[in-house]
């Protein structure tokens, strides 16, 4: 008979199956960074690449080095036949395309995140897929088919899901599903190798470590499922970590023309003015739905001497960088969809690219501008978009984009966090009446741009006397040069910068967009360019403030009266609001609640304890058996130790589902089971008046063994998982049938001991 210790150790289809799905499941956290699933087929086509080479390389028994080796010599050539060099489906490999697949361990992960998602499934990124799936299924298979341990072949796949998760978009779709999938595999795979070789090594101290090993294996891929929950989108902050918006700065968008500083080329000035554009046209829009502004640019920073925008300039998010976009670009926000061209005439030229809502496409239409889509960076946080090197005449466009909701009412509620603009501190005492007022955050907001409207004269400084009125928004201009001057004058530059600064030192998220609204017939020119204030609401999104809130139309004369007193003004609106409000209901009584526990703030805590409790459960019951066994094989007497070989067998047999005649003798039981009669006499020999000896339970509880494993070998893999699983043995029920049927036993007298109570031997 083989001794179990020394028998060789083997393996299985299991181990080559297990990796491919295991890296199937890496690569599929990767939902929502690229275009289509073709990135799946190429990552799953490395993986089974990889995994097939081990395979061949186990069943020749080559060494680790020689399969090290083939796996590194091979991995470019390979790369390159399935990675589309130069977007064909398979390409015959070649120095370029492998250099190609070599870099793009390197290149890859940066392209990935410094392009807006989804990504388009080529170049780079999409050889990375491939890299990772070759890597880790290779890894998977190399532990599993060269080692003993049965846990750390599933370790390169808990790596790669980290990777994959760290390189995904924030909010993708079932990441915690993948996560969970991941560690029921992972489960099912360390408990099929430990079953598999479980006669190798009876020593309690491996199992030990091994069960460690597993349960923290468990315990990692659990933390990770609950670090990936998505939140709320986009006003929480509590979002999980990804490094996507995290890692380089976006393109440098400092040098570029800024719209609200020159907005006086689109005003009317006089005749020969150099640069004004007020009659020219700019654009034609073909698509658009009526009333739909155009945005130029969005500017959220103020520096105390203009408004611009840049990278990083949304708090609470972390896609406020430009960078390059893909054939499709996601929109965050629901909406109508819409589709508009766009033909550029020799008016506008700028680098900011004219669009509409949420961007997700633009292509350039004509061979003959210079522009490509390769050139443009969006910012999806600001819906901005720059075009390297400008946009000229000719430079004709087609792009797709999503309107959401943009209606900002006085009853919502602002963002609650938010820059503030430091820079506009100057502003803190002339806004103080709306700071004190009994109003609510955005009641203040637009009660300010009421007054601003009912007080304030309108100028672009195109009349002789109007001169005086200058263009500019820094500190003197928006303090002293207008809301403090004692004629509150200036034109759409100065209504808006003031309101939205104003607006961010009340307490209220606000940033300054330029634009234009075209005409009925879709022609956009000079005089149709404006701008408005966009307000960050609760939920996260921008809402629309329009000028004609704020802005006022009244020419200014030298006869005006002096505009009204701040604190007065916000005085009348405070009674307004009195006289509306609703007397408030009455108080009713309530028990303290200083004794209830105080609600946790993050939910990370509870779904980590929750999954740790569900594979303690699920864990348990192999748990239970693998203790079982070991007490039955080593406390008690000998006679106990031969009788706990048979129950162990009986009780595999009740977990497959076979029906036990628990009552027969143990000969009539293997013959009425067709198997282990050999095991069943030499079992039945306890009733002897001799104690067998150590030797006798070695060799009976070997022939239990070898029973085992053909039982199991002839379910397969389901019988092996069920066997683990299975309750059915450790329920009250069979328990008390043994209990019963060794109580119910005639005790026999041992050889040469007392006839007492503690030397009785039961059947």
């Amino acid at each position: 008979m083989t001794d179990p210790v020394t028998t060789p150790r083997t393996t299985s289809w299991v181990d080559v199956v297990v990796p491919v799905l295991l890296t199937a499941v890496v690569l599929s956290a990767l939902a929502g960074s690229f275009a289509n699933n073709s990135y799946l087929s190429v990552g799953a086509v490395g993986a089974v690449m990889a995994t097939t080479m081990v395979t061949v390389a186990w069943t020749q028994h080559r060494k680790r080095s020689e399969l090290l080796l083939a796996l590194l010599v091979l991995f470019a050539p390979l790369g390159a036949l399935v990675s589309r060099h130069d977007g064909d489906v398979i390409t015959i490999p070649g120095v370029t395309s492998m250099v190609d697949v070599i870099t793009a361990a390197f290149t890859g992960p940066g392209e990935l995140l410094h392009t807006i998602p989804p990504a388009d499934a080529a170049g780079a990124p999409l050889a990375l897929n491939f890299i990772l799936g070759y890597v880790v299924a290779g890894s998977c298979a190399t532990l599993a088919m060269f080692g003993r341990h049965p846990v750390f072949p599933a370790l390169p796949a808990t790596v790669g899901l980290v990777v994959t998760v760290l390189l995904g978009v924030q909010n993708p779709a079932g990441i915690a599903l993948r996560a969970a999938a991941l560690a029921a595999l992972v489960l099912v795979w360390i408990a099929a190798r430990s079953n598999r070789h479980l006669t190798v090594s009876h020593d309690a101290r491996g199992v030990i470590r091994r069960g460690v090993a597993s349960v923290a294996v468990v315990a990692v891929v659990s933390s990770l499922i609950a670090a990936s929950t998505p939140t709320r989108y986009p006003a929480d902050e509590h979002q999980r970590w990804v490094l996507r918006g995290r890692v380089g700065g976006g393109e440098d968008v400092s040098r570029l023309n800024n719209p609200l500083s020159d907005f006086r080329r689109f005003t009317r000035q006089l005749p020969g003015t150099p640069g004004n554009v007020y009659n020219e046209k700019l654009f034609e829009v073909e698509g658009l739905p009526p009333q739909t502004p155009m945005r130029f640019v969005t500017l959220d920073d103020y520096d105390g001497t203009r408004w611009h925008t840049g990278n990083r300039t949304v708090p609470g998010t972390s896609d406020a960088l430009f960078l390059r976009i893909g054939s499709e670009v996601a929109a965050p926000l629901p909406g109508r969809s819409i589709e508009v061209k766009v033909q550029l005439r020799k008016g506008y030229m700028s680098s900011w690219l004219p669009l509409a809502g949420q961007l997700t496409g633009v292509d350039f239409t004509y061979f003959d501008g210079r522009a490509q889509r390769e050139d443009v960076r969006y910012n999806l946080a600001t819906l901005t978009a720059m075009v390297r090197g400008g946009l000229v005449r000719k430079d004709d466009y087609e792009f797709s984009a999503v309107l959401p909701r943009s209606v900002l009412k006085v009853g919502m509620s602002p963002y609650s966090r938010g820059r503030n603009q430091p820079d506009g501190r100057f502003l803190d005492e002339a806004v103080e009446p709306w700071r004190k007022a009994s109003l609510s955050p955005m009641e203040r907001v637009f009660n300010l741009a009421a007054y601003l409207r009912t007080n304030g004269r309108f100028s672009d400084g195109a009349q002789e006397w109007e001169r005086q009125f200058l263009p500019g928004h820094d500190r003197d201009r928006l303090g002293l040069g207008f809301f403090e001057a004692p004629q509150m004058v200036g034109d759409a530059e100065q209504y808006t910068a003031f309101m939205a600064l104003a607006a961010n030192r009340l307490g209220v998220p606000a940033r300054v967009a330029v634009g234009a609204v075209p005409s009925a017939k879709g022609v956009v020119k000079g005089s149709d360019v404006t701008t408005w204030v966009e307000v960050r609401v609760e939920d996260g999104s921008w809402r629309i403030m329009p000028s004609e809130l704020y802005v006022s139309t009244r020419p200014p004369r030298r006869t005006d009266p002096p505009k009204q007193d701040p604190g007065a003004f916000v005085q009348a609106a405070e009674k307004e609001q009195a006289k509306k409000a609703k007397p408030p209901p009455p108080e009713v009584e309530r028990e303290p609640l200083e004794d209830l526990p105080a609600k946790a703030e993050s939910p990370v805590p509870k779904i980590v304890l929750g999954a740790l409790g569900v594979v303690a459960l699920i864990g348990s019951v192999p748990w239970s058996k693998w203790w079982r066994r070991r007490r039955r094989r080593t406390a008690g007497s000998t006679g106990d130790q031969a009788s706990g070989a048979w129950d162990e067998l009986l009780d595999l047999l009740r977990d497959l589902g076979y029906d036990v005649a628990w009552s027969l003798p143990r000969p009539m039981q293997a013959a009425a089971l067709g198997r282990a009669e050999d095991a069943a006499r030499l079992a039945d020999g306890t009733f002897a008046l001799v104690e067998p000896t150590a030797e006798t339970v070695q060799e009976l509880w070997a022939m239990i063994d070898g029973q085992r494993q053909e039982l199991l070998a002839e379910h397969g893999v389901a019988g092996r998982l069920r066997a683990w699983w299975s309750p059915a043995s450790l329920s009250l029920s069979g328990n008390f049938r043994q209990a019963v049927r060794r109580a119910l036993s005639t005790p026999v007298p041992r050889e040469g001991k007392h006839h007492d109570d503690d030397d009785v031997l039961v059947a």
